[in-house]
C-alpha cells in the first residue's frame, strides 16, 4: 500500500494539498461529532435525571396555612334569644417525609387567636372570651408487613438507575457499531483509494506500452492491428481511472458523512490497514472476552436482572398491608400570645397520645397472584434470551474467529499470487521488447497483474474487517482502532 500511495501522490494532482486520515483518527473524529452517539449521550443525561426524580419521593414536604375567620349569628335558646359575634385567626407549619425503611413522619405547629362576644335574654347581659391557643404535634406510621423492606420501597429509584444503566450499556453499544460502521467505511474508502492508484499506475503502463509498440511499428516489428490494441487498452485505461476517481470521491463523502462532516473535503488514506502485528490466541480465550464485554449479551443480562428484582417485589407485594401509627401532642392555651407559645414548655401545657394499627387484606388477593404469574414468566423468558445469546455469541465467535484464520491465508495467497503475476508481466513486457511475445501475450499479463493487485488489496481489508468484527463481539472495536490489538 505505501507505494500506491507513493505512486498516487505524485501522479494525481492537488494530492498534498489533500488531508491525511487514518482509521484511529476517523473513529475519534466520529465519535465527537456523529449525531447519533450524541443522542445516545443526551439519552444517559435523561436517565440520569430520572433518579434525581425517583430521589425526591424521599425528599421532605413542607406545608404551610393561614386563615381568618369572622361571623355573626343570630337564634334562639329554650325561647330566649342569643346573638354571638366571633373571630378568629390560625396558622400551622409543619414538615413529612417518608423513608426507605417504609417509615413516614411528620412534624407540625400551630398557633390561633379566638375571640366571642354572646348576648343573650336568658342573662341579661353580654359575654366575652378571648384567647391564644398553640400547639404542637409528632406523627409516625411504619409498615409492618408489605413495604417493610427498604429494597421494596426503593424500587422506583433502582429501575430509574436500572435505566440509566441500560442507557449507558446502549451508549457503549451505538460507540461500538459506530467505530464498527467508521472501520467499514473507512475500509472501503482506502480500498477505493488503491484502485485509483492501481488505475493510475495501469494508464500509466498502456501509455507506456502503446508508445513501445508505435516504435517497434516504425521499425517494422509491429502492425497497425496491434497499435490499434494498445491505444485501445489505453483508452480501456483511461476509462477505468475515471469511475475509480468518481468511486474514491463517493467513498471519501460516505466517510466524511459518517463523521458528521460536511462532503467533499479533499482528504486522503493515511496509516496502515492491518497493524505489524496481530496475535490470534485461542477462540476459547475470544469466546470468554466476548461473553464478559458484548454490548447486546450485557444489555440481555440488565433485563434478566431487572426480571428477577421485579419477580422478587411481585413475591412481597402479596402481604397484607399492616402499619403502626402512633402520635403525640403538646397544646397550651393563654391570654397573650407570647404565654401561648411559652406554655408549651411549662407545667401547664396539656399532652396528647395515641398508638394504633391498620390492617388491610385483599380478600383472594387475585391481582397480586397475577402479577407473581406475570413476572415470573417475564422472568424465565429473560433468563431462556440470555441463555440463548450466549449459545449465539459462543456460535458467532467461532465463525468469526474461523473467518479470520481463512481471511489470513487468503492474504498470503493472493500476495503471491500478485507477486507472480508482477514478475510474469514483467517478463512478458521484455520478450516483446525482444520480438518474442505477441503484444496480445504482454496485455494479457498486464491486466492479470493488475487484477492480482487489486486481489491482494481486497484481501487485505478483507482480513482487517474481519479482525475488527472480532474485537466488536468482545466489545473491544474501539480499544482495538485506538490502541492496537
Amino acid at each position: 500500500m505505501p507505494g500506491l500511495v507513493l505512486l498516487f501522490a505524485l501522479l494525481v494532482p492537488h494530492a498534498h494539498a489533500s488531508e491525511a486520515l487514518d482509521l484511529a483518527e476517523a473513529v475519534v473524529r466520529a465519535i465527537a461529532h456523529n449525531p447519533d452517539l450524541a443522542t445516545s449521550h443526551l439519552s444517559v443525561t435523561e436517565a440520569e435525571a430520572q433518579v434525581t426524580a425517583a430521589r425526591a419521593a424521599f425528599e421532605p414536604t413542607f406545608q404551610g396555612s393561614g386563615s381568618w375567620d369572622q361571623s355573626q349569628t343570630r337564634g334562639f335558646f329554650q325561647g330566649f334569644g342569643f346573638s354571638q359575634d366571633s373571630s378568629s385567626w390560625s396558622t400551622s407549619a409543619g414538615i413529612s417525609g417518608a423513608l426507605p425503611t417504609g417509615t413516614s413522619w411528620s412534624l407540625g405547629s400551630s398557633a390561633g387567636w379566638n375571640r366571642s362576644s354572646t348576648a343573650s335574654d336568658m342573662f341579661q347581659g353580654e359575654q366575652e372570651q378571648e384567647y391564644y391557643s398553640s400547639g404542637l404535634t409528632l406523627g409516625l406510621s411504619q409498615n409492618l408487613l408489605e413495604g417493610l423492606w427498604p429494597s421494596y420501597n426503593l424500587r422506583g429509584v433502582r429501575t430509574a438507575r436500572q435505566g440509566v444503566e441500560r442507557a449507558q450499556t446502549s451508549l457503549a453499544l451505538t460507540r461500538e457499531q459506530l467505530v464498527v460502521q467508521v472501520a467499514a467505511a473507512w475500509h472501503g474508502w482506502v480500498l477505493a483509494f488503491q484502485r485509483e492508484a492501481i488505475a493510475v499506475e495501469a494508464l500509466t503502463s498502456a501509455e507506456a506500452t502503446e508508445q513501445t509498440v508505435r516504435v517497434r511499428m516504425d521499425e517494422g516489428n509491429c502492425t497497425e492491428l496491434e497499435l490499434g490494441q494498445a491505444a485501445v487498452a489505453r483508452l480501456q485505461a483511461r476509462s477505468d481511472l475515471l469511475q475509480a476517481q468518481a468511486d474514491t470521491r463517493a467513498a471519501a463523502d460516505d466517510l466524511l458523512v459518517l463523521l458528521g462532516e460536511e462532503p467533499g473535503a479533499p482528504i486522503r488514506p493515511a496509516g496502515q490497514v492491518l497493524p505489524d502485528a496481530f496475535r490470534m490466541g485461542p477462540v476459547e480465550r475470544w469466546e470468554e472476552r466476548a461473553l464478559a464485554a458484548n454490548p447486546d449479551l450485557a444489555l440481555a443480562r440488565s433485563d434478566q436482572e431487572a426480571a428477577r428484582l421485579a419477580a422478587r417485589d411481585a413475591r412481597h407485594a402479596r402481604l397484607p398491608t399492616l402499619t403502626a401509627e402512633a402520635s403525640a401532642s403538646l397544646g397550651a392555651q393563654d391570654d397573650d400570645l407570647g404565654g401561648a407559645l411559652g406554655g408549651l414548655g411549662g407545667d401547664e401545657a396539656f399532652p396528647a397520645v395515641g398508638v394504633g394499627l391498620d390492617l388491610s387484606v385483599p380478600l383472594g388477593n387475585r391481582a397480586a397472584r397475577a402479577e407473581v404469574r406475570r413476572t415470573s414468566a417475564a422472568l424465565q423468558a429473560a433468563t431462556l434470551a440470555v441463555e440463548g445469546l450466549e449459545r449465539s455469541l459462543r456460535a458467532e465467535v467461532q465463525a468469526r474467529y474461523r473467518a479470520v484464520l481463512t481471511a489470513h491465508e487468503a492474504l498470503e495467497i493472493a500476495d503471491q499470487s500478485r507477486s507472480l503475476s508482477a514478475r510474469n508481466a514483467t517478463l512478458e513486457e521484455a520478450r516483446f521488447r525482444e520480438g518474442t511475445r505477441t503484444l496480445d501475450r504482454l496485455l494479457e499479463s498486464l491486466l492479470a497483474a493488475e487484477r492480482a493487485t487489486l486481489a491482494a488489496e481486497q484481501a487485505r481489508v478483507t482480513l482487517a474487517a474481519a479482525v475488527l468484527d472480532l474485537y466488536a463481539l468482545a466489545g473491544e472495536a474501539e480499544r482495538y482502532v485506538l490502541r492496537g490489538a
